[in-house]
């Protein structure tokens, strides 16, 4: 039943289950009392089409919330699926970054030198973006929450502007 029980739905959830007591009582249990076993059919067939369109809405809420239910899973399992290539795809990006830091400090150092101020060629070779990050961070943003998204989301952003310069 978790997946009927959401915290940002229970008003929804409540007021259906409320719906469906005043339904039930005033459908089945007031007739049966009050008129017998002819009374409650009486109702039923006077009813019907209120009851069909009922027993409708109520499979239809069923239906959609066990899609919801089982797109939330599958798209956790995606999730593990996509962070299990995350780790390989962050350490590449941590060598390249220390190899721009290398590069950098480097550049960094030569331009403070006054006796060189850049007129030699840098020592240090620049160096080559991963290829492979970007489709694991692409699958990982696409299957996260929100804000992990967003999270990876801005550590691309960061990259591209490091690139950049």
């Amino acid at each position: 039943m978790e997946f009927l029980i959401n915290k940002k739905h229970w008003f929804l959830l409540l007021t259906i289950i409320l719906f469906f007591c005043f339904y039930f009582y005033f459908m089945f249990i007031s007739p049966f009392f009050h008129g017998g076993l002819n009374g409650l059919l009486k109702v039923l067939s006077s009813w019907q089409s209120l009851n069909a369109g009922f027993l409708a809405f109520a499979s239809s809420i069923l239906a959609f919330s066990i899609a919801r239910y089982n797109a939330e899973k599958q798209s956790e399992r995606e999730f593990v699926a996509a962070k299990a290539f995350l780790s390989e795809a962050l350490s590449d990006l941590s060598a390249y970054f220390e190899q721009s830091a290398t590069l950098y400090t480097e550049a960094y150092q030569r331009a403070s030198n006054e006796q060189d101020s850049c007129k030699t060629r840098l020592k240090s070779n620049l160096p080559i973006l991963p290829k492979g990050y970007r489709e694991v961070f692409r699958n990982c943003i696409h299957s996260a929450t929100p804000d992990v998204g967003e999270h990876l989301a801005r550590i691309l952003s960061l990259l591209q502007i490091h690139v950049a310069r």
